[in-house]
């Protein structure tokens, strides 16, 4: 559980912030397949792009 749900918030839009700008392939292991693939932004949207 998140004590400080604000700097949770924050912590989570910086890191995926870089994760988009940086670009490659990532994997999540916390979540279902598919849980590789890439982090795009559109007009301030981010969007999972699956590998695949």
């Amino acid at each position: 559980m998140d004590i400080d749900k604000d700097r949770s918030r924050q912590w989570r839009e910086q890191l995926l912030a870089d994760v988009a700008n940086r670009g490659g392939i990532w994997a999540c292991g916390h979540f279902p397949p598919p849980s590789m693939g890439s982090i795009s932004t559109d007009q301030g949207t981010r969007r999972w792009e699956p590998c695949g």
